[in-house]
């Protein structure tokens, strides 16, 4: 417990709303308050040895350098196996705040990719002084993370779709060649009503079990080299 230096406040209650409001006044007052020194997180994370952020994600990387991180680029083509995430069931918040639409719940997992990383593609070390303001806004749980505030909207888009006279045959194939492929469809239509009643959501369905689905979709770009020797052994300015 503390002294607090204030003053003399009481509650009234609004002809306006009917509410109570704190009313301040003059009087010096000393109010004996408890004092919360120690904090508790609401969710952890592993951090990794660097972040890799491919270079078209230019809005990211120059943000990350207006806040003065130390940033490294890649000189060629490197294929690289990282640890990144899996998104699923994203909700965006509906009315607009400081000008933007936060994603404000989704789930995800933990996945291992394979990836070219073009030349220009920046490796974020986290062996500096900005470590922690890093974490931030590149772990996409944080909640102000560039994931938060709608960097990475495009990655929820789907870019691609099938025509139906394409799709109409390859779903009856592959329903026809994919054991067990039937029976997870007539399960999706049961559960599913809206599904089953909306045909161009069943071909898409089946779109997204052919191999032509964009496999990058829902997928975080940002990468984490989880490895000292992997990271010392790219080829960087």
């Amino acid at each position: 417990m503390i002294d607090f230096l204030g003053i003399d406040y009481q509650k009234v209650k609004s002809e306006i709303t009917g509410e109570e409001y704190y009313k301040y006044g003059k009087t010096k007052t000393t109010y004996h308050i408890p004092y919360f020194d120690k904090t508790k997180p609401l969710l952890l994370a592993h951090l990794p040895e660097a972040y890799i952020i491919p270079v078209e994600w230019t809005s990211v990387i120059d943000r990350l350098e207006l806040h003065g991180v130390k940033i490294k680029r890649l000189l060629k083509d490197t294929t690289l196996t990282v640890t990144t995430w899996k998104f699923s069931n994203p909700k965006w918040q509906s009315a607009p705040y400081e000008g933007r639409h936060p994603l404000i719940s989704f789930d995800s997992k933990e996945i291992s990719v394979t990836r070219i990383f073009s030349p220009g593609s920046a490796i974020i070390d986290m062996d500096q002084p900005q470590a922690k303001v890093i974490a931030h806004l590149l772990e996409p749980k944080g909640n102000g993370s560039f994931l938060y505030w709608g960097f990475f909207d495009a990655v929820f888009e789907q870019k691609e779709y099938g025509e139906s006279y394409v799709l109409e045959p390859m779903a009856a194939k592959m329903l026809e060649d994919i054991p067990g492929l039937r029976s997870e469809f007539e399960q999706k239509k049961e559960f599913d009503k809206e599904f089953a009643k909306n045909p161009n959501a069943v071909l898409n369905w089946f779109f997204s079990k052919s191999p032509y689905w964009d496999n990058r979709k829902d997928v975080y770009p940002v990468g984490k080299i989880l490895e000292r020797s992997v990271l010392e052994g790219l080829n960087t300015n």
